[in-house]
């Protein structure tokens, strides 16, 4: 709606590190450079809210279960339960289910996988192998951390993310002799579209040697 890339976003909103905001509690900021507001605005409005988040859904097949289904759509199964208000992880074929299409438990960092408890595991054992944090296994699974784990208990657990370290660096720029919105875009890894919108240019206006741009360049590209 904002016209740019999703991992824009994310920078000027490391805090949300899921694919939708949360579901319930009070209105939620997020930034947006400010060249993109209206842009937004004007798509916002005009958007009716039932396609705000794009709905699946899946027939259950033969064979089918409630962890398949959801690693296929990378997705808990706690989330997939409480989208559909099942109350057990039985389902009969044909039954359809409701997945959110976003993926509404996909974190930035990977999918969701399952791990069947063995024979002198631990939610300590596990958090430390896995490199997660037993509360974050208790809050995935819907787990009392003082209850004891069953042989061959299936857990949902979800890989650490990723630290992001940040290679994009702002620039200036000296126009020089024979540079073009095209050459300079080149020569950085860059869109043309986004020197126009960094520096408010008309793109069909020539450069002037000794024009100052102010870009944003990965300085892995340099």
């Amino acid at each position: 709606m904002a016209g740019i890339e999703t991992e824009e976003i994310y920078k000027l909103n490391a805090g949300f590190n899921r694919w939708v905001t949360q579901p319930g509690g009070s209105q939620q900021r997020l930034l947006l450079p400010i060249e993109s507001i209206a842009t937004f605005k004007k798509a916002f409005e005009s958007t009716p809210k039932s396609q705000w988040v794009a709905i699946k859904q899946y027939r259950v097949k033969s064979g089918d279960n409630l962890s398949s289904i959801a690693q296929r759509h990378n997705v808990s199964v706690r989330q997939l339960k409480q989208s559909n208000r099942l109350k057990s992880n039985f389902l009969s074929i044909d039954q359809r289910l409701q997945i959110p299409g976003t993926g509404l438990a996909r974190p930035l960092s990977g999918p969701m996988v399952s791990y069947n408890v063995k024979p002198g595991d631990s939610l300590w054992k596990i958090a430390r192998k896995h490199s997660v944090s037993i509360r974050n296994i208790a809050k995935w699974n819907n787990l009392d951390v003082s209850a004891p784990l069953k042989l061959g208990q299936v857990l949902e657990l979800q890989a650490p993310r990723q630290q992001v370290v940040n290679t994009t660096k702002k620039l200036r720029y000296r126009v020089r002799s024979g540079d073009s919105l095209s050459r300079i875009a080149s020569k950085f890894g860059l869109k043309i579209r986004q020197i126009v919108r960094w520096n408010s240019l008309n793109p069909s206006s020539y450069l002037q040697p000794g024009q100052r741009l102010t870009l944003f360049v990965d300085i892995r590209n340099i």
